[in-house]
């Protein structure tokens, strides 16, 4: 009506910092406070006037870092760009206002917060580095995004419904590893969620989480009054904000995905997605069921989201966000101290197996033989490894209680399959080389990359990062790990005695708790924790940690069963390789007695094959002369003599050849060829037997009427007492 229209070309300037606006500045607010990480406080009434710091003054209390800008102000004090030095990286500095530090309880309620908050480690939550005091003034150091908001974003006109797709999934991680660590965020909303310049999601301002635990821990959070922004509020935070849980996030996860795709606010009566735009009817579900009024309706764990909406949008996983950098995911993973406890892993993946037994089996059953039949034929060189990672993949999936099925065996096509093609084809050809250089070489390659694939399909490396970072953590507990892979072996033994069949049932056994292994020393921060973990209430450290059982002591380790070394292990391992090797050389060892009869039963039937030729060819030779003046064998039994002794002479086993040799001798002395005896005797390796073989080569040789071949002979003889003997007789 009569109002004062405004000048539209007066200087615009932010409400908030009093920064000029450019033009078409989104919401009346600069960039500079729409990309503040956590400094806008939108869930409460306003704090008195804040006046923050310069950034001069800033720079004279943080004389660690080096302030760069003042980036904006909000409810709970100001944000400002700085740098470390000493790391070399951008943070944001998060000054906490002093009308909030003088509120009654702020310090115990600031120390359980922060530690709560630096406890967060994820890809897609902003990171808090550091937290204190100095000079008074309370601060984060946190993440720096170099990015633009969610709400930017929409505002852009840019979102598409194939964009949400894909951001929706990152924000459902997020919320599931928060909720996991016990912390609800409690106001998720656009201007909360950021995304940096290569895509990927992080959620901020977890500054007003409610950690959950126990009534009294409650009340120091001030939960009492409702928390959050209104329009994406669950109703329960409005109602009943003492008994919120991770559910609400669940409910302002789907005011967040509802405004994404069709750019307005589900109030009121409102219609579905696709009533709205043209999107997949079946996203109408998924929102409708985020937005159920009642929690026990709703999803109840953001990861179900996630699977849902990825099922959706297509193959799994096509939607996920770049892969994380290997030198970072190896510095990270490799500097957890997490143990491996392998009583609980086979004890879990029972437990796994046995809760839907027939699927798990059959399943398991279908890949192991597509596995198999890749590997029989050229196949396996490209198929055998994007196969062995889908059957890896299918567990993880059953571990983290996602949509899983026979289509999961084959994610490894979808999903780096030129990666997992090569990788697996250099891991089976190194792996069967090894095998074949006296088996210890195989084994020991088998066990180092024993979750290569794995890692591959999980966290999307290339196949070489992969097989380092699989390397140096079973490095770390080499000989633990052997014995675990060698008891999973010895599953697959068992299973396969028994009838064949039997393999079938306990080769699930075997996967699951490798994979149970797999999660709990890489640490997976997307399942809950694990029975014997932290529990509900604080550690002495002020560690906030979920509900359920009971605290483990504050040094504890962050796996299972790392309290309490246990030496079993160590003697399953001994015990192991010691029946590998007793097993090893009693095969070799029948197998070498089993050579050896069969060629001494083939000598026999030869030497006795040359008796009876050396009978028919002397009887042949009789026809023409007496045995009384026929002192020289005839020339076709002399050759035959001859190529007897240079096959005897060729045998390689020395009992063997003596007792070839020594036939040889006896036979060559009844025929009357001299020479053939002697060298037969003589090439006779043991002394004993040698000499026995000369005395009675000698005496037949008397008897046949050579003389002077019968006296050779017996001075062949190496025992002074024979020789003399057998000389003695020839004298006669």
């Amino acid at each position: 009506m009569n109002g004062t229209k405004a000048d539209p070309n007066m200087e615009k300037k932010c409400p908030r910092c009093g920064a000029a606006l450019p033009p078409g500045a989104l919401e009346g607010l600069c960039p500079a406070c729409l990309l503040q990480q956590g400094a806008t406080a939108e869930t409460g009434p306003e704090n008195a006037a804040f006046d923050p710091p310069s950034v001069e003054e800033v720079s004279k209390l943080f004389t660690n870092l080096e302030i760069l800008d003042f980036i904006g102000k909000g409810g709970m004090g100001a944000v400002y760009k700085a740098r470390q030095p000493a790391l070399d990286r951008l943070v944001a500095l998060k000054v906490i206002s002093p009308h909030i530090v003088s509120e009654p309880g702020f310090t115990e309620r600031f120390n359980r917060e922060a530690r709560a908050l630096a406890r967060l480690s994820h890809p897609n939550i902003v990171a808090v580095h550091e937290f204190g005091e100095v000079s008074g003034l309370r601060y984060f150091v946190m993440e720096y995004v170099d990015g633009l908001t969610l709400r930017q974003l929409e505002r852009s006109g840019q979102l598409t419904s194939r964009e949400a797709l894909a951001i929706v999934p990152q924000i459902c991680a997020a919320l599931q590893y928060a909720h996991d660590e016990g912390i609800v965020h409690r106001d998720i909303k656009p201007e909360n969620i950021l995304l940096d310049k290569r895509g990927r999601v992080k959620i901020a301002d977890f500054g007003i989480a409610k950690i959950m635990g126990r009534e009294a821990d409650v009340a120091l959070f001030q939960t009492k009054g409702a928390i959050g922004t209104p329009q994406y509020m669950a109703p329960e935070q409005l109602e009943t904000p003492r008994s919120v849980d991770h559910r609400a996030d669940i409910f302002s996860l789907g005011v967040v995905f509802y405004e994404m795709l069709t750019g307005e606010l589900p109030l009121g009566k409102f219609s579905p997605p696709s009533g709205k735009v043209r999107v997949d009817v079946r996203l109408d579900d998924v929102v409708l069921r985020a937005l159920e009024k009642e929690p026990e309706r709703r999803y109840q764990h953001a990861s179900d989201v996630k699977t849902d909406v990825e099922s959706i949008a297509g193959v799994p996983g096509t939607n996920l966000p770049p892969p994380p950098d290997p030198v970072i995911l190896q510095k990270q993973i490799l500097a957890t101290d997490c143990a491996l406890n392998i009583g609980s892993c086979v004890q879990r993946g029972w437990d796994l197996v046995k809760a839907d037994f027939w699927r798990t089996v059959g399943v398991t059953a279908l890949g192991l033989l597509l596995i198999q039949a890749a590997w029989s034929t050229a196949v396996g060189f490209v198929a055998g490894g994007p196969l062995a990672a889908g059957l890896s993949l299918y567990y993880l999936k059953r571990i983290r209680k996602e949509k899983d099925g026979v289509a999961t065996l084959f994610s490894g096509f979808n999903i780096s399959f030129a990666q997992l093609a090569l990788g697996g084809a250099i891991i089976g050809v190194l792996t069967f080389l090894g095998f074949l250089c006296f088996l210890v070489p195989g084994i020991i390659l088998s066990v180092l990359w024993w979750f290569a694939l794995t890692i591959m399909i999980d966290k999307r490396l290339e196949f070489w990062p992969a097989m380092e970072l699989s390397r140096k953590v079973v490095m770390k507990r080499f000989w633990k790990f052997l014995g675990f892979w060698l008891l999973c072996i010895l599953f697959y033994a068992v299973g396969a005695v028994v009838c064949g069949v039997g393999f079938f049932i306990t080769a699930p056994i075997a996967l699951a708790a490798a994979t149970f292994a797999y999660v709990d020393i890489f640490c997976d921060p997307a399942l809950p924790p694990i029975p014997g973990q932290l529990a509900s209430g604080f550690t002495p450290a002020g560690t906030a940690i979920l509900a359920g059982a009971t605290p483990a002591p504050a040094t504890s380790s962050a796996a299972l069963g790392s309290a309490k070394p246990s030496f079993w292990p160590v003697a399953l391992v001994i015990i192991a390789l010691a029946g590998m090797v007793m097993g090893l050389a009693l095969v070799i060892v029948e197998r070498g007695r089993h050579r050896s009869e069969i060629q001494r039963a083939a000598q026999e039937a030869a030497l006795r094959g040359g008796l009876t030729n050396l009978a028919s060819s002397e009887a042949a030779d009789g026809a023409d002369a007496t045995a009384t003046n026929s002192a020289a064998p005839g020339k076709a039994l002399s050759e035959k003599l001859k190529l007897r002794m240079e096959a005897a002479a060729t045998i390689s086993e020395p009992a063997a050849r003596d007792r070839a040799l020594a036939v040889l001798a006896t036979d060559a002395a009844e025929a009357g060829d001299g020479g053939i005896a002697l060298r037969s005797a003589t090439r006779i390796g043991e002394p004993a037997k040698r000499d026995q073989t000369a005395r009675k080569a000698a005496q037949l040789l008397n008897q046949r009427g050579s003389k002077k071949d019968a006296i050779l002979l017996s001075k062949s003889i190496m025992d002074p007492a024979l020789r003399d003997a057998t000389l003695a007789e020839m004298a006669q």
